[in-house]
Parts: C-alpha cells; sequence; structure tokens
C-alpha cells in the first residue's frame, strides 16, 4: 500500500515497543541493586523513503526515533548500559549504483550484514540498532557466488546531536559468499580494524559454512572458525574462536529438531603481561546466540 509508480517509490513505516524488567541481571545477587535493577519501557518509530528512477539506481533514506521511557538510570545511550534516548534522527541514506548482477557501489550510512552475525550485524534488538558511514563495491554473478570490500566507521548514537560516525576508527574487509558445493554454502573473510582511539589495530581471519536447506534431507551442520592478530588495547593480540553446530529435524506437521552445538572464543589468562588473548568480538548481534540480555559474547 506504500509503493507507488511500480515500485520505483516505496514508503516505509515501522514503530517497535518493549517493556523490561531486569533483576540481578549483572550482578545476581539481590542483596545489592545496582542502576540496572529497574523496569522501563522502550520504543522505537522509523520512516522510510526508497526512490529507484531507473533499474541500477536506487537511493534510500531513513529516519529514526528512539526512546527509553520511565528508567532510573541517565537516559544517555551506552551509559550504564542505558539505550537511551536519541531524538529522531538519520539511520540510513545512501545510494546504490548498479544491479544484482557484475559490479554494484553502495556508498553512504548504511546496515552491515554479514553471515550469521557473530562479527557483524545491526544489533537490531536494542532500541538504537548499529549502522555505518561505508563504502562498499559489491561483485556477483548469477550462480550466487559474490564479493564484498567495504571501509566504514560505526555510527555513535548522539541523544543532543546528529549522530556522526568517528573516522579514527576505521573497519574494514573482504567478505566473500561461494557456493562451492550443492550442499553447502561457504563464506571467507579478512577484517581489519583500526581504532586510533582505543589503540586497537589487528586482523581477523576466517571462514564461516553453512548447509543448504534440504539438500541433507533431515540433517543440517554450520561451522565458523576465525583468527586475530595484530594489537589489541596497545597489547599484542593473538586469539582465536570456533562454533560448530549440528542438528536434526522431524517431519511431524510442527517440525522437532534436536541440536547440538559448541562455542568457543579465546581468553587472556594474564592482564599484565602484555599480550592480549582474549577473543574481539568486532560489531556482532551477539542476542542471536548468546541470550536476549546482551552480556555474553564470541570471547572470555
Amino acid at each position: 500500500p506504500l509503493s507507488f509508480a511500480d515500485g520505483r517509490v516505496v514508503f516505509g513505516v515501522e514503530d517497535m515497543s518493549r517493556f523490561e524488567y531486569r533483576d540481578n541481571n549483572f550482578d545476581f545477587n539481590s542483596s545489592t541493586r545496582t542502576i540496572n535493577d529497574d523496569e522501563w519501557f522502550l520504543n522505537r518509530a522509523r520512516i522510510s523513503l526508497q526512490l529507484k528512477p531507473i533499474d541500477w539506481l536506487t537511493l534510500y533514506v531513513q529516519g529514526q526515533d528512539s526512546r527509553e521511557i520511565d528508567s532510573n538510570r541517565a537516559d544517555i545511550p551506552g551509559l550504564l548500559g542505558a539505550e537511551g534516548d536519541n531524538p529522531f534522527d538519520l539511520r540510513q541514506a545512501y545510494l546504490e549504483v548498479g544491479t544484482d548482477q557484475g559490479l554494484s557501489l553502495k556508498a553512504g550510512r548504511q546496515v552491515l550484514l554479514y553471515g550469521d552475525q557473530r562479527l557483524i550485524g545491526p544489533l537490531d534488538w536494542t532500541a538504537l540498532s548499529r549502522t555505518f558511514d561505508a563504502a562498499k563495491v559489491r561483485w556477483s554473478s548469477k550462480d550466487g557466488l559474490w564479493v564484498d570490500a567495504f571501509a566504514s566507521s560505526v555510527v555513535v548514537p548522539d541523544r543532543n546531536g546528529f549522530d556522526e560516525s568517528d573516522w579514527d576508527a576505521v573497519f574494514s574487509g573482504i567478505y566473500a559468499h561461494i557456493p562451492t558445493l550443492s550442499i553447502q554454502d561457504t563464506e571467507f573473510y579478512a577484517l581489519h580494524l583500526d581504532d586510533t582511539n582505543r589503540d586497537d589495530h589487528f586482523i581477523t581471519l576466517g571462514t564461516h559454512i553453512k548447509s543448504k536447506a534440504g539438500t541433507l534431507s533431515r540433517w543440517d551442520y554450520e561451522a565458523e572458525f576465525a583468527v586475530q592478530a595484530g594489537t589489541a588495547g596497545g597489547r599484542d593480540l593473538t586469539a582465536f574462536a570456533s562454533y560448530i553446530e549440528g542438528g536434526y529435524t522431524w517431519q511431524q506437521e510442527w517440525k522437532p529438531r534436536l541440536g547440538l552445538e559448541y562455542s568457543y572464543g579465546s581468553g587472556d589468562g594474564d592482564a599484565t603481561d602484555g599480550d592480549e588473548g582474549a577473543f574481539q568480538n568486532l560489531y556482532p548481534t551477539n542476542h542471536l546466540h548468546y541470550g536476549l540480555m546482551d552480556i555474553f559474547s564470541w570471547s572470555n
């Protein structure tokens, strides 16, 4: 109903509301209360416009208003775990040139989402969510092969002004999706974080494999492996992480599935030796894999 001119002009409206009650979810100690032992109401409203004047050109803009209502903590995004207030601001605004096949360019404020979001995702469960100011070049083919090269900086919410990215922190990389087998999708990536504010300068190399739905009858599998090297917080970084999962789905009407998974992220045993062993989780959507409280990550 909000699409016009054969889909060349599309308006979008979205609203998300959520009530939260939290008690002892950080210290697990009933005798001690913190500012987060409270209840509050979260609301997020978005409005968007997409223009596609010709097949190879897309213009998109999206605004967002996010509020944390009736909490005891300060409504400052990120302070003491608060999602906070971020009055109407620009969430996305990009230009995309190209088609589904061949070479394309997407430049501007946008969402970055790769794999199962263990390292790169929009964190859309939160009211604020996450976007990047980025330039992304993609080459793709009709058989499902595509390769992205991007340079970006994460957008930082500012409740008193315009949300901006800080290009003292640059996140860049190459991410490839390769349909190597008829039963599986394979992805390879090389990511680089250069953040002078935190003295982080390291690379992440990894691969992600996942079975295609229905190709193994009732069985499915997934795995991801990543290694990191460089410096994190000014300390020499050597870290790794892994994830393996397998499952079986019965064909009854309600389709029960039995699955087994193992997740590991390396940790650091000595904070004083000048070395860092903890895997750096980058920009993930952790709650998809580690719970909606968002207090765990792919690290130790």
